[in-house]
């Protein structure tokens, strides 16, 4: 079994799909870790888009972190969130909270269990 995060194809949007597809004409082949990355750079502009402010002052951008929800767009169905997470493990949201996919290796390939997500 494994656990990783977001770009297990199960669950991919058309969005993430064209990422993917961006990423290997550009890198040669998918990485993983570019599929948790992601989400970070999405989350990031998504709050300087909403507060401007926040670019220049760090106070204004963690402000927006105790709050800040969009739909996620890298999963499909438009029905889980993209936010910030870690209220209950550090006394703050200041986690990019991406889907967390559990997998089973099995006749040489990954199967997903299921995908869940962290709570604050």
């Amino acid at each position: 079994m494994s656990v990783g995060g977001a770009s297990t194809p199960e669950i991919q949007s058309d969005y993430m799909k064209e990422f993917v597809a961006a990423y290997k004409k550009r890198v040669g082949e998918w990485n993983d870790e570019a599929g948790t990355k992601v989400y970070a750079l999405e989350l990031i502009l998504a709050v300087l888009k909403k507060n401007p402010k926040a670019l220049a002052d760090t106070e204004e951008f963690k402000k927006e972190m105790a709050t800040f929800s969009m739909t996620n767009p890298f999963v499909k169905g438009g029905n889980t969130k993209l936010e910030f997470t870690g209220q209950a493990d550090f006394g703050r949201r200041s986690q990019v909270g991406v889907p967390l996919v559990v997998n089973e290796f099995q006749d040489k390939d990954f199967k997903t269990l299921f995908v869940g997500t962290i709570r604050n």
